[in-house]
């Protein structure tokens, strides 16, 4: 049942996703959910391992931890951002430090989703699919547009 219930909220079958997260347990984890609603996941556990597993593969969203030793997750989206082969790429970002100014600063930075942690796996596999259908989270527009 849980399998099916996260498949039914899911367009996206196949869609590729890039998990980026230093605490490698945690993107296990969600990589396995992904994989459960249809995704084909990859792990990072580091923005420099990110940077190399995109220089290998094409992905269609990016789900990124906001806080990781050496380059962050905001610097990774900074970096993806100015790069003209994945400055099209979603990209969801995670916190478990979930601030008013980790919040801002990721969006504007070009986040398409902010999920804070802990979060279950249908917020998970919905801001994944929120972010490939381009949505954004419509309960900050109003913070994107204040900003």
């Amino acid at each position: 049942m849980f399998e099916s219930n996260l498949k039914v909220n899911n367009n996206y079958d196949g869609a590729r996703v890039l998990i980026v997260d230093d605490h490698a347990p945690l993107a296990r984890n969600m990589a396995f959910l992904m994989q459960i609603a249809g995704f084909e996941a990859f792990t990072a556990f580091s923005a420099e391992e990110a940077l190399d597993l995109l220089d290998q593969h094409v992905v269609d969203v990016v789900i990124v931890d906001a806080h990781m030793p050496r380059l962050s997750g905001f610097d990774l989206l900074t970096t993806l951002k100015a790069n003209d082969h994945t400055a099209h790429l979603p990209v969801v970002m995670t916190s478990n430090r979930y601030t008013y100014h980790d919040l801002m600063h990721a969006l504007d930075l070009g986040a398409a989703e902010f999920l804070p942690k802990p979060f279950d796996a249908y917020d998970l596999v919905e801001a994944a699919c929120g972010a490939l259908r381009g949505e954004g989270q419509p309960d900050l527009l109003p913070l994107r547009k204040a900003s």
